[in-house]
């Protein structure tokens, strides 16, 4: 009755249960593609919000036109949330990059992806918007996630945490609605990825 996806309960839920580490003090805080309405809404509580998006004209005239490759900041965050932003990337190392060279050193990552099986899948730049529907389950994703993506953000200097819906209990994904279901029809649990900068 909330309006909310249950993708959206499960993030709120983690950050309320401390499974994801919010700034100790009101920090920066940057969301990417923030279509969530109401992820928006609790961010806004963590620091200072900032939102971005390739075509900010979709959202309200305080998110800013951003490109997750390019981007520079003359300072980092503490909290860079990106749900379901790295499959729309054809260069997604280059952005996991990014990502981690935009955190303070005791800052966060909050990533999460559409995931099927073990090995990701790559779409290459001929494919039709058709054949990546089919493929994928959306027009402009560019690859489908395995769980080999931990491999990617660690081999991009990212340290991974994951942080899983079926891990809460059953009790609790069934009275949040927090199971979801795959491309391929198979019922799956959302996982986030929280990803730091590598020590050393």
């Amino acid at each position: 009755s909330c309006g909310s996806s249950p993708r959206e309960r499960f993030v709120v839920y983690a950050f309320k249960q401390g499974l994801i580490p919010a700034p100790e003090s009101r920090g920066r805080v940057l969301h990417l593609a923030p279509g969530e309405k109401n992820i928006i809404r609790y961010l806004r509580t963590l620091g200072e919000w900032i939102g971005g998006d390739l075509d900010p004209t979709q959202y309200g005239s305080d998110v800013i036109e951003l490109d997750l490759t390019t981007m520079s900041f003359d300072a980092p965050f503490d909290l860079i949330y990106a749900s379901h932003v790295l499959e729309h990337i054809p260069d997604d190392r280059l952005a996991m990059r990014q990502l981690r060279d935009h955190l303070t050193p005791s800052g966060c990552a909050v990533i999460l992806v559409p995931l099927r099986g073990d090995k990701t899948e790559e779409g290459g730049p001929d494919l039709t918007g058709a054949e990546r529907h089919r493929r994928f389950g959306q027009w402009d994703h560019v690859r489908q996630y395995g769980m080999d993506i931990v491999d990617r953000l660690e081999g991009e200097g990212l340290a991974v945490e994951i942080v899983d819906a079926k891990d809460v209990g059953p009790d609790v994904i069934e009275r949040f609605r927090f199971e979801t279901h795959g491309y391929t029809g198979d019922a799956e649990t959302d996982r986030i990825f929280l990803c730091r900068r590598q020590q050393g």
